[in-house]
């Protein structure tokens, strides 16, 4: 028996299996993804030298970082003392409707607001 058309047929399913798993990971999206996603048209409606404080229920620093990512060159800051912000970004888990309820009845103007699978945004105005 010739090794050739083993070694070729073995080949040949190792790039078959390579190129669907390539196009298997390439279709999901990442949180990061949908946070950019989301955050888009709120980009294209604030100036790129704007300071918004960020302000995220239950956070993760990883939320944080995704969301300066995809605002830049927005600055976003975690410290409230500082009060060169225009505006609150606040990124709140989908699955907290009592704060989403809180914020939008304790906060000022509701300047933009959006929402995807993951998390709730809303762009406040403080008083």
């Amino acid at each position: 028996m010739k090794r050739w058309p083993v070694l070729v047929t073995i080949l040949l399913c190792m790039g078959v299996g390579a190129l669907m798993y390539h196009v298997k990971e390439e279709r999901k999206s990442t949180e990061m993804d949908i946070v950019c996603a989301s955050l888009q048209p709120l980009k294209a409606s604030i100036p790129p030298t704007s300071h918004l404080y960020y302000l995220m229920c239950q956070g993760k620093k990883q939320r944080y970082a995704s969301s300066e990512y995809c605002l830049a060159p927005v600055f976003l800051q975690l410290d409230h003392n500082n009060k060169i912000h225009d505006s609150t970004l606040l990124v709140i888990p989908v699955t907290d409707t009592d704060s989403v309820a809180y914020y939008k009845m304790s906060a000022g103007k509701i300047l933009w607001e959006n929402r995807d699978s993951l998390y709730h945004y809303l762009l406040i105005n403080p008083r």
